[in-house]
């Protein structure tokens, strides 16, 4: 069974991704073609071999001189260790933040959001997150 399914009119392109597995990869495809933009948002980010996939990739294109954004939902990714995005924050070209650090009046606000734009061109709406499940 193909794992993606494309439609194109004159514009624009849409692509469907029928498992997450697929989604993943075509995201970590896109990062390392990025020439000048990535700017990934997501909930849910682990240290798994997915994750650790994702930073790297991350970096490499940081360290290629394209502008990284990375914005992680604190509660989303709460088992990370504080030094995980150390790397990527030291680049020049990279940033991570967290999304809302819980605190007692805003712990329910949380960043549910999964979205990856490259080089303001090409698009990832909606998905999984980072996480092997």
């Amino acid at each position: 069974m193909d794992d993606t399914t494309t439609s194109a009119c004159a514009t624009h392109r849409f692509e469907w991704h029928s498992t997450g597995f697929a989604l993943l990869e075509a995201k970590l495809a896109a990062i390392a073609q990025a020439k000048s933009t990535v700017r990934m948002e997501t909930y849910i980010y682990t240290d798994e071999e997915i994750g650790r996939r994702f930073r790297t990739a991350l970096i490499d294109a940081a360290r290629r001189g394209v502008q990284v954004w990375l914005l992680v939902d604190a509660l989303g990714g709460m088992d990370l260790s504080d030094d995980y995005f150390d790397e990527l924050n030291a680049q020049p070209t990279g940033a991570m933040k967290w999304f809302n650090k819980p605190s007692l009046g805003s712990w329910a606000f949380r960043d549910h959001r999964k979205l990856l734009v490259i080089d303001s061109e090409t698009a990832f709406v909606g998905g999984c997150n980072i996480a092997e499940d």
